[in-house]
């Protein structure tokens, strides 16, 4: 027995003992506990800085002026879904004031992606057969969703649907204020990505799409400001004509022109049918600029004067949309 004990200790001691390299080279090594992974906001990289010329543009084209700051309720507004897998998860948490109708143009375009992905050439996505509802989307169908509808958006609103501008704010400010500006803490703060293809719009998004949906953000000015530099500010201004001048009326409010940049592309004020001629007997007949094609999405006007909607001209072209989905006033 005395002999048996030096002999099992040294046994037990050479089981303890590392194993080769070699033989740790055929192994895999598994942590203890798999974390799930989270996405890593990346930092803003590239761009062009805003000017202070285009910062004037931006802020009075929209707000009517550079030297009064917006609201509170424009300057913290942001892309915020329900809870996913659930009710209701397909939908935008819209606060009842004056930015609702933005998030439910926006609304428009997320039942869009989800419900019918294939209609646009450029969204190549096809729903799963698989798939139980579609309407109660995951996270990431979510995220998907408004990724693409962002991306409609600018790209409508483009030059000929040839190019578009993304607009994205970081910590650093490039327009000081002076007498002419005055800070939002958003407008000067903005760095601008101009792209010539669909995809790439895509693909800036799914980087920075968190800048978009962050808590007390700006993901609603920086939508507006980059469907105004898409659709360019000269254009802006002819779109609406010489009766107006700015996107948000003095009250702070969405305008017509406003829905109708989102919608179709062009900031229209008037919903006519093509062009419209009016003038009298000795004045010469000025053209008003209503919906020129159909559009993606519709428009529904309603009233509860009788005799208000009998003074609403023909909708067709908002009526008569590519697929069927309509935002009603």
């Amino acid at each position: 027995m005395a002999n048996q004990c030096p002999q099992r200790s040294r046994m037990m001691l050479e089981d303890l003992k590392p194993e080769q390299p070699a033989a740790m080279g055929n192994r895999v090594l598994y942590p203890r506990q798999r974390r799930p992974l989270t996405a890593i906001n990346q930092p803003v990289i590239g761009g062009t800085p805003i000017t202070m010329e285009t910062a004037v543009g931006l802020r009075e084209t929209l707000f009517g002026s550079c030297t009064h700051v917006g609201s509170h309720e424009w300057l913290k507004a942001s892309f915020h879904f329900r809870e996913p897998n659930s009710v209701f998860s397909y939908g935008l948490v819209a606060p009842k004031n004056s930015v609702k109708p933005i998030l439910m143009c926006v609304q428009a375009y997320i039942l869009k992606n989800l419900l019918f992905p294939t209609v646009s050439k450029k969204n190549t996505r096809k729903v799963s057969a698989n798939e139980r509802v579609i309407l109660y989307p995951s996270m990431e169908k979510q995220n998907e969703a408004l990724r693409f509808a962002l991306a409609d958006i600018v790209w409508k609103a483009g030059v000929e649907k040839s190019k578009c501008m993304i607009c994205l704010r970081v910590n650093e400010s490039y327009v000081q204020k002076d007498n002419h500006y005055t800070p939002d803490g958003v407008t000067e703060k903005l760095r601008m990505f101009e792209f010539a293809q669909y995809e790439d719009v895509i693909s800036c998004l799914s980087k920075y799409q968190y800048l978009f949906q962050q808590e007390s953000g700006h993901g609603v000015l920086m939508l507006l400001y980059s469907t105004l530099l898409s659709r360019g500010l000269d254009r802006i201004h002819e779109d609406l004509g010489r009766e107006y001048s700015q996107l948000l009326t003095p009250l702070g409010e969405c305008s017509q022109a406003l829905i109708t940049l989102l919608i179709t592309g062009r900031a229209t004020p008037f919903l006519h049918n093509g062009v419209i001629h009016f003038g009298g007997v000795d004045t010469v007949a000025k053209p008003q600029v209503g919906i020129t094609g159909r559009s993606e999405i519709g428009f529904l006007v309603w009233r509860r004067n009788h005799d208000l909607c009998s003074q609403i001209p023909d909708l067709t072209s908002l009526k008569k949309n590519m697929v069927p989905l309509h935002w009603s006033v």
